[in-house]
């Protein structure tokens, strides 16, 4: 279930190979409903970002980002920079890029690309 909730993320078997969230976040939170939490690592130090507010899947992709998750804290990058990280947001590009940069500094390498290009863009 987590490698299906991969790759909608990825949007491997997607048409056009577009990212599907939705469905990404679905799979997951089947996933740790199952019992099985895939990536958990040791929390950071002092970290400040939290899920509070957050509902199913994405509170769940949260929690699993603000343990030290690296893919996980890409895709709430993601999901804050395409303005899905609940119904009815807006792209919040502030957010998205602190997670991007924790997930660089994790060693997540799409993270690292998306930095560099968004780095690139408001210069």
């Amino acid at each position: 279930m987590y490698h299906l909730g991969l790759m909608y993320k990825k949007g491997k078997g997607q048409p056009g190979n577009k990212p599907n969230f939705k469905e990404a976040i679905k799979w997951y939170k089947k996933t740790l409903d199952a019992g099985y939490e895939p990536l958990f690592h040791q929390p950071y130090a002092g970290d400040k970002l939290t899920c509070d507010g957050m509902k199913g899947g994405v509170q769940s992709v949260c929690k699993k980002a603000i343990t030290g998750d690296a893919e996980a804290m890409t895709e709430m990058g993601s999901m804050y920079w395409s303005g899905e990280d609940q119904p009815g947001s807006k792209p919040n590009y502030k957010k998205a890029m602190k997670w991007y940069k924790k997930a660089a500094d994790a060693g997540d390498e799409d993270a690292k690309g998306k930095v560099v290009k968004i780095q690139k863009l408001i210069q």
